[in-house]
């Protein structure tokens, strides 16, 4: 798949989820979207959403909660910059704020790797753990697909799972225990997960907090390319 078939490829899937079109998505303006089924948002999975965001240049699509559509319109209709930087970011969740019981907020990257970018860093062994742990096993069950970890001294000290949610895009999730952190375990770990995507005919998706510097050094390393930036709001559960 060439380079601009995937990042089409991504359009759709993530325009589908925001239920808007590719064309809002690569827009230069700010398009609110009262979305009536916020756990469409499938790599946000188990995320009680009352808020999405994701801007890929100019523009940004907001995915809100119904209730919460006229509020968003009136904040961003009076912001000059249409992309999610710091001052919108923060002006949309100080303003409505007030309307949600929020659990966190958070602000992050999106990424995507391709086989065309694609760098292996695996080394060692790694292999499928889901069955070995509780914290292999959880993952697991989160996100149904297999949990890799890199092996050391006979037990896994990484885990990284395939988040299995679409026909186009498979996330990653990776954690690593911190005694073996700055090892390169996570990026050899990852490596493994990616080809098990690409083998199953996948794209990779990342996502990550702006500030997760270890995060997106190892998704970079991999060879994970940008793709937007996204900003969003989980409620407590009631």
């Amino acid at each position: 798949m060439a380079h601009s078939d995937s990042v089409e490829a991504l359009d759709k899937h993530y325009a589908n989820m925001l239920c808007c079109t590719p064309e809002q998505l690569n827009g230069t303006s700010i398009v609110v979207v009262a979305h009536r089924d916020m756990r469409r948002i499938r790599f946000a999975h188990g995320l009680s959403l009352a808020i999405y965001a994701m801007s890929k240049s100019r523009g940004a699509v907001f995915a809100v909660k119904p209730e919460l559509a006229e509020k968003l319109n009136e904040i961003v209709s009076a912001m000059e910059n249409c992309t999610l930087d710091v001052q919108l970011c923060s002006e949309v969740e100080r303003r409505l704020g007030q309307y949600i019981d929020a659990n966190f907020w958070f602000r992050g990257y999106r990424l995507f790797c391709e086989p065309s970018g694609f760098v292996d860093c695996s080394f060692g062994e790694v292999r499928d753990v889901s069955n070995e742990d509780e914290s292999a096993w959880h993952m697991r069950n989160v996100w149904g697909g297999p949990v890799f970890g890199q092996i050391v001294d006979g037990k896994p000290v990484t885990w990284c799972a395939v988040k299995v949610l679409s026909d186009k895009v498979w996330d990653l999730s990776i954690e690593t225990h911190p005694d073996y952190r700055g090892r390169g375990y996570a990026k050899s770990t990852v490596s493994t997960a990616v080809r098990y995507c690409f083998a199953h005919g996948r794209l990779v998706g990342w996502g990550c907090d702006r500030d997760n510097v270890a995060s997106l050094r190892t998704a970079l390393a991999v060879g994970f390319r940008n793709y937007a930036l996204d900003f969003g709001c989980e409620e407590n559960w009631r």
